[in-house]
């Protein structure tokens, strides 16, 4: 799963709007929005923030790591 993907999910599992969620997380609006939608990919600065407030790993959001905690690196080893 992509980021994009995983930030969207988290953010529909937390019952949460992209407004609130970019200012629970310190970030700007429009550029959550660009990270939802595929267009941009968050800075590490915004990984650890987004990180921080949905309470997972950044190795989690970026599709490290799986939903039971288990590391995904086969997706990455091509």
């Amino acid at each position: 799963m992509e980021i994009a993907a995983r930030l969207k999910t988290l953010r529909g599992e937390n019952r949460k709007t992209q407004r609130e969620v970019a200012k629970g997380a310190g970030v700007i609006q429009a550029s959550y929005c660009r990270w939802e939608k595929g267009s941009n990919i968050p800075s590490v600065a915004d990984l650890m923030k987004l990180a921080v407030y949905f309470d997972v790993s950044i190795d989690y959001i970026v599709g490290l790591e799986k939903e039971d905690g288990t590391k995904n690196y086969e997706a990455f080893r091509k």
